[in-house]
């Protein structure tokens, strides 16, 4: 977002947020040509919604490039983590490097690691 003193990065947080809260995923109903699904309507919605925000909060306005490059980056990572979350193999590396967190940690505290 180089036109604007906002990063980007702070408006796809924002759609981060917004998406976590919301209870449409983009798989739930089969596409429209007429786009007008609930997921088309949350879009649209918080595409309104985040343009509204930034112009209150920054007195401008992203673009709607920007806006949509933000919100599908977001997206991106909201199903990017889900995917993640749902691999049994995350499990054992996170349990993994906890117990060597665990280790290390009581090592340190009992004097053994230098």
């Amino acid at each position: 977002m180089n036109d604007h003193p906002c990063d980007e990065d702070e408006l796809t947080v924002w759609f981060k947020r917004r998406l976590a809260r919301a209870d449409v995923q983009f798989g739930d109903e089969p596409m429209s040509y007429e786009a007008n699904t609930q997921y088309d309507v949350q879009f649209y919605r918080l595409q309104k919604e985040a343009a509204a925000h930034w112009q209150n909060q920054y007195g401008f306005a992203p673009t709607p490039g920007q806006l949509m490059q933000a919100f599908f980056g977001a997206e991106y990572e909201r199903f990017r983590q889900a995917k993640l979350d749902s691999l049994p193999w995350t499990d054992k590396l996170r349990r993994g490097v906890a117990n060597a967190l665990r280790t290390i940690s009581s090592m340190i505290k009992g004097g053994l690691a230098p």
